[in-house]
């Protein structure tokens, strides 16, 4: 599975996380079709990586967490390709761009979804 998609979202998550649990709970709630990837059971690859950066249009350093940050980006990258539980989450990604979904509400305005579903 892609982390883009023209049609639906896709989540990228981990199940253990509040916020995750939250994120996938609002995309269920309102209606919206979604794809939800659990990174930790299948990991980005590099190449996901560096085009979640684009997509993200921030510095790695912005959506990693408990990483040397003063690796450079392909340091950063690399790191998560060893470790995924380094990667910030949940992310939603649609279409060309995506949003590390902290606090998970951002997901609604992000995706153009009521806030009431």
């Amino acid at each position: 599975m892609s982390t883009s998609s023209e049609s639906a979202p896709c989540l990228i998550y981990n199940p253990n996380c509040s916020k995750s649990r939250a994120a996938m709970e609002l995309l269920e709630q309102s209606g919206q079709d979604f794809v939800a990837r659990d990174y930790l059971q299948k990991p980005l690859s590099a190449e996901e990586l560096q085009r979640l950066r684009e997509q993200l249009d921030l510095p790695v350093r912005d959506w990693v967490r408990g990483a040397d940050l003063s690796l450079d980006e392909a340091g950063l990258i690399a790191a998560l390709v060893r470790d995924p539980s380094l990667l910030q989450r949940p992310i939603v990604v649609h279409g060309q761009r995506a949003i590390v979904a902290r606090p998970p509400s951002l997901l609604l305005e992000f995706l153009g979804v009521p806030e009431n579903g």
